[in-house]
């Protein structure tokens, strides 16, 4: 079968948003098909010879739920490589969610089995996260997402994550990025990127103020090293080897590194490249990557960092207002932004992100809200 082109797709998104309009799916599908799959298809140059859909089974003998699952395969499909247009990413991710909402209504079990059919259709890809120009992080591939609990997050082999910060349903982006007119750029009055070297009697200290996402992991457990708001930000001497190597490799934005006897030990700060792939959807902060994700921009090519970052460990800016974006800069902390409070209605049991609840009206089982963690 010819591969599907962008102006199919299109056509067959519209139609699956009319007919769930008039579906009993209407109040939990929304606006979401319209801002995120029909926008970023739409904003896509189609193929000027894209041929018209083939005719199929009449739409009057398809459920909604199988147009669903018909759209979602062709779009996955074109995902199946790492080279797939950023517009395709972002439509499989949004349909992805859409058929793992659906299958929420009619249990647990439905989840892990449209899960699975979704993980077939797209097998073997390495964890990538790519960075939408002006909208959301494209994940690929990533197989453990998790809260600050350490609460498992569900996960589809393309995910949408929010990154400007006003996605009403976070993790996830629902199109809040292109409401909003979020702006994807670096603020030219960032912390300038200088990696600066503190040499003490037994251990180098490398740090670079441009990368750092003050969390404060190095002050506030190593403070006789680490110092916050002083000119010297570090005291090399200050503290135990063991302890300042230790500070160094928890270090969450990659700032921190460390050299012994003019050599940099980055394969130990990096763990060695032992870490397996994951997100950490941090409260209130940034998502932290570890494992060594690769992190690519629209076009595809490595996102420039600052010298002597880790590519192992890196924090992600999720409030949209870094100024070092795609990178966490700390500006979460001035600018307030904090996660969702937990629904005090909901069993605490049931507070992780990603799960679908009963909503506003328990005897319509289709009528779903999301549970955000706290």
């Amino acid at each position: 079968m010819p591969q599907r082109l962008p102006a199919d797709l299109l056509a067959e998104a519209q139609e699956l948003d009319r007919r769930m309009a008039e579906s009993e799916w209407a109040a939990l599908v929304g606006g979401w098909l319209q801002d995120c799959v029909i926008r970023p298809l739409a904003a896509m140059d189609a193929a000027s010879d894209a041929r018209a859909p083939s005719p199929g089974v009449p739409a009057a003998e398809v459920t909604v739920q199988e147009r669903l699952w018909e759209l979602t395969t062709s779009v996955t499909t074109l995902c199946a490589g790492l080279g797939a247009p950023t517009g395709v990413l972002q439509a499989a991710a949004g349909l992805q969610e859409l058929v793992c909402r659906l299958a929420e209504a009619e249990g647990p079990d439905a989840v892990i089995d449209w899960t699975a059919e979704l993980n077939r259709l797209q097998p073997g890809l390495a964890p990538q996260i790519r960075v939408a120009p002006d909208g959301p992080y494209l994940l690929t591939g990533v197989t453990t997402l998790y809260t600050h609990l350490g609460e498992p997050v569900p996960t589809r082999p393309q995910m949408s994550l929010c990154r400007c910060g006003e996605s009403a349903s976070k993790p996830s982006c629902d199109g809040a990025c292109a409401r909003t007119g979020f702006v994807g750029d670096k603020d030219p009055r960032r912390v300038s990127d200088q990696r600066d070297a503190y040499i003490g009697q037994q251990v180098t200290v490398l740090d670079n103020r441009g990368i750092c996402q003050h969390s404060g992991h190095c002050t506030d457990r190593l403070a006789t090293v680490f110092h916050l708001g002083e000119e010297s930000f570090v005291t090399p001497s200050g503290g135990r080897m063991d302890e300042i190597i230790r500070a160094v490799r928890d270090c969450p934005s990659g700032a921190l590194s460390y050299a012994v006897d003019t050599v940099e030990a980055r394969q130990q700060v990096d763990y060695a490249g032992q870490r397996e792939p994951a997100i950490e959807v941090s409260k209130d902060d940034p998502y932290r990557i570890s494992g060594g994700i690769g992190v690519v921009e629209g076009d595809g090519e490595d996102v420039p960092r600052n010298d002597g970052a880790s590519v192992e460990h890196y924090a992600l800016c999720r409030c949209g207002h870094s100024q070092n974006k795609p990178f966490c800069s700390g500006m979460h902390w001035y600018v307030g932004f904090t996660d969702p409070a937990p629904d005090p209605r909901a069993d605490p049991d049931d507070l992780r992100v990603g799960r679908w609840a009963p909503g506003p009206d328990p005897d319509d089982p289709t009528v779903l809200r999301e549970v955000r963690a706290g």
